[in-house]
């Protein structure tokens, strides 16, 4: 296999930025005809394939796919990411056998999901009704995901490469609040999904709205977006050694964190808000208990603590600090009870959670419809050609529990979401562990404890099934943090990127 030769960050987000641009040609309002929505897919393919063939550099596949996520392109057949995903990786695959990476299976993730895509391929042979041409894209999109996280997971996390994450994270951030102050205040009618106010027929864009959606589209999503993030950079603010071993500041931390606060302000989310006070003053609890020797530096929270006492006063009426009041002045009075919250009732979802268990008390669902195109997974929640539904503007129940047995099955639900929790598990035992190394892994093991804590109590309430692009997301994260699951039990030595555990030497290769 030739070498590696890493994108620099500055590269990688050109290359974004020009994957974007020729993104556009596939959208129908730029598109004069088929021939030039043809020209844009190749040139998007042709961009992928440079980073994952020329340059042959995985980890920057999964960055550049990972920024464009954030901007939603043809969700309506599975997300163009998504899509190009599938097909590059597939490529990549067939023509390059001998990869490097891990070379123990986890065996248990290997059978979750294993059982998790099986249980997708009885949904689409045995249930799903889709004319054949949406269950195709639908399938594509899936296996975009399952092909990207078994490459994200099969991961050597160095320095090199989460300073490259932070540094891409860096721009995307502040970009996320940008986008938000866009829509609040309508400061730019530009119908392209880099503001996210694209639509065949001109900008979504209208004045004074109070839940930015962000270029995710939908504001609740933005919001838990804000708070996951967060709960992941807060120990990287705690940790001298990490910064220094990064090469990357506390004020450069402090700005990222600050700009997810300010992401779920604008989206007015209650929800993100409450988990991230949670969070934040857990971290403070634990933290300054001295548990991990590579967290040495508690007392910089206060760094976060003052600015944002001090700039939240002065700016906080331009990102939604009132509105977000308003929105929680509405539960003074009310009686929560575990029963009201289980029903949705307590928590503003009262319909659709009535009528997440109605569907799934009214058939069986131990074979789903198989997870496909938003037109495909509202078949599945809601009944074949759900007209009326649609019209309401409904596209699932708002909770990732209720939404999943009607896709994957009871018995896909349960390894999907027993992915997600044997990650969270090993996320903490793995950062009690090894609580005694002094190593930036360690830190970012516990920022991703506590965010897949976060996710797992936000999506009772909202749904990354909804959203393609999303959806890719999560698979990356999901797929990132085993890597470093991975990363820290197979070193030797933790300043080093060899070890007898990994098929590759010092080179940075997947």
């Amino acid at each position: 296999m030739a070498r590696e030769q890493a994108l620099t960050a500055t590269a990688l987000l050109v290359t974004a930025i020009l994957a974007q641009s020729a993104g556009h040609l596939l959208l129908k309002y730029y598109m004069p005809n088929v021939a030039i929505g043809g020209f844009g897919f190749l040139l998007v393919g042709l961009i992928f394939y440079y980073v994952l063939f020329v340059r042959r550099d995985p980890f920057g596949f999964i960055l550049l796919v990972y920024v464009s996520s954030h901007f939603a392109y043809a969700n309506n057949q599975g997300g163009l990411w998504n899509l190009m995903t599938f097909g590059i990786l597939t490529l990549y695959l067939i023509v390059t056998p001998r990869r490097d990476g891990f070379r123990q299976r986890d065996n248990v993730m290997h059978i979750l999901l294993w059982i998790f895509v099986w249980w997708n391929v009885l949904g689409w042979g045995a249930r799903n009704p889709m004319p054949i041409v949406d269950e195709l894209l639908g399938i594509a999109a899936f296996f975009g995901f399952i092909l990207m996280f078994r490459l994200a997971s099969n991961m050597v996390i160095t320095k090199e490469r989460f300073r490259l994450f932070l540094v891409v994270t860096f721009f995307i951030l502040p970009y996320q609040v940008m986008v938000d102050l866009i829509q609040r205040y309508h400061l730019l009618r530009w119908n392209t999904p880099l503001i996210g106010a694209y639509s065949e027929q001109g900008s979504t864009l209208t004045y004074g709205t109070t839940n930015a959606w962000g270029t995710l589209v939908n504001f609740e999503l933005m919001g838990e977006y804000g708070a996951l993030l967060a709960c992941l950079l807060i120990p990287l603010l705690s940790s001298s050694l990490t910064q220094r071993e990064l090469r990357f500041g506390s004020n450069r931390i402090v700005i990222m964190i600050f700009s997810c606060l300010a992401i779920i302000m604008l989206a007015t989310n209650r929800s993100a808000t409450i988990l991230f006070v949670v969070a934040m003053a857990a971290y403070y609890l634990i933290l300054s208990m001295r548990v991990f020797s590579a967290i040495d530096r508690v007392g910089r929270q206060m760094k976060l603590i003052l600015v944002l006492a001090f700039l939240l006063p002065v700016i906080g009426v331009y990102i939604g600090l009132h509105n977000l009041e308003e929105k929680f002045s509405t539960l003074a009075g009310e009686n929560f009870s575990v029963e009201g919250v289980a029903s949705g009732k307590d928590i503003n979802r009262g319909q659709t959670t009535a009528l997440g268990l109605n569907r799934l008390q009214n058939e069986s669902w131990w074979i789903g419809y198989g997870f496909g195109t938003p037109r495909s997974n509202v078949w599945a929640w809601y009944g074949v050609d759900p007209r009326e539904r649609q019209q309401m503007g409904l596209a699932g129940f708002h909770s990732l529990y209720l939404s999943l047995p009607e896709l994957y099955g009871w018995v896909g639900a349960l390894a999907f979401l027993a992915m997600i929790v044997v990650t969270a598990f090993r996320s903490f035992t793995t950062s009690m562990r090894y609580r005694r190394r002094k190593s930036f892994l360690i830190v970012l093991m516990v920022g991703f404890t506590v965010f897949w804590g976060v996710f797992l109590i936000n999506e009772y309430k909202i749904d990354i099934l909804r959203n393609p692009n999303y959806h890719m997301l999560f698979w990356i994260w999901l797929g990132l943090a085993n890597s470093v699951i991975k990363t820290i039990r197979y070193e030797k030595d933790e300043n080093s990127a060899s070890s007898p555990s990994l098929a590759s030497g010092k080179k940075e290769s997947a």
